[in-house]
């Protein structure tokens, strides 16, 4: 990455009169930062000599702009030249992420159908949420195991009780980073217990938003 070059040929843009700004939208896998000039994007060919690609991917360090997870932030901002000849930019962005703890919490789950006697040649999971449950079987050996509805429904049902147990559980005050819990995740395998160890996850979601933020991109 030529820094050099990158501030010389904004320092030029802006000496031009011209006005030079970036917009992002980052997260979810990918990290897409534009650069733009007098309002229109500044395309230029992907390279180790394009100017506005390089300076995208600083953007991305200096401003540490996510490219994956459950982790979002987007923005815009102005680059000026400041009175020690630094390259600047103003900016405001809005930025949400997704953050888990986790516990481990046993929970008695009853088995009316008896599919317990099954634990032998397969294991069998209890993951889900408060809207969504899913029976994993995994077979170790023999033929696979036919599980009817109303199998499903009757752990659906109890790991719904557990959620709620936790939801209640859950005192109003404790928080984590001043959230509350969004919602909770249970993972679960049967065992020849009726006491079920459940992994579980709680879920945060934090926004920030910041406007007039400056920082120095080349000095």
């Amino acid at each position: 990455m030529n820094k050099t070059k990158i501030k010389q040929t904004i320092q030029q843009l802006i000496w031009e009169g011209k006005t030079v700004g970036a917009d992002w939208d980052c997260g979810g896998d990918e990290a897409i930062v534009q650069i733009h000039i007098n309002g229109e994007v500044w395309d230029e060919p992907y390279g180790e000599t394009s100017v506005s690609w390089q300076l995208g991917d600083l953007l991305i360090d200096i401003l540490g702009l996510p490219s994956a997870g459950e982790c979002y932030n987007k923005g815009e901002g102005l680059f000026h030249l400041n009175d020690q000849d630094q390259l600047v930019l103003h900016f405001s962005y809005n930025q949400y992420y997704v953050d888990y703890l986790e516990e481990k919490f046993p929970w008695t789950i009853k088995d009316p159908h008896r599919i317990r006697q099954h634990l032998s040649k397969a294991n069998i999971d209890l993951i889900g949420g408060k809207d969504h449950f899913h029976l994993h079987t995994m077979i170790q050996q023999g033929d696979p195991i036919e599980l009817p509805e109303e199998v499903t429904d009757a752990f659906k049902k109890q790991v719904i009780v557990l959620i709620e147990h936790l939801e209640e559980r859950e005192p109003s005050q404790e928080k984590y980073h001043g959230q509350q819990a969004k919602g909770f995740y249970v993972q679960g395998t049967l065992t020849a217990d009726e006491v079920v160890v459940f992994s579980v996850s709680k879920e945060y979601c934090f926004e920030e938003n910041a406007e007039n933020e400056q920082v120095i991109i080349i000095d």
